[in-house]
């Protein structure tokens, strides 16, 4: 049985925009395709469990950018934010 959670992705400081990454990703990451519309909001809940090492990766392709991910799991105790520059990562729950 899968664990669905609600994600809502943007970027809190850099030059790029997020419909372009969110574009150029979606291309490569079918549950970063699933999760997301092309605003960073949720498209539909998904079981996106690569979504760190996935954000990570990304980060790490704009090293200049500073990217916020949250998430709203099906329990609703279960949110959290993580914030994701060059490849490194903050979690808070």
């Amino acid at each position: 049985m899968a664990y669905l959670t609600h994600y809502e992705l943007s970027i809190i400081e850099g030059a790029d925009s997020i419909e372009k990454i969110i574009q150029e990703e979606s291309e490569e990451n079918f549950e970063l395709s699933y999760s997301l519309d092309e605003s960073g909001y949720t498209k539909e809940s998904s079981k996106w469990y690569d979504h760190e090492f996935d954000l990570k990766r990304i980060s790490m392709k704009y090293p200049n950018s500073i990217f916020k991910l949250s998430g709203e799991g099906e329990n609703s105790e279960d949110v959290w934010t993580k914030i994701f520059k060059n490849g490194k990562t903050i979690s808070c729950e």
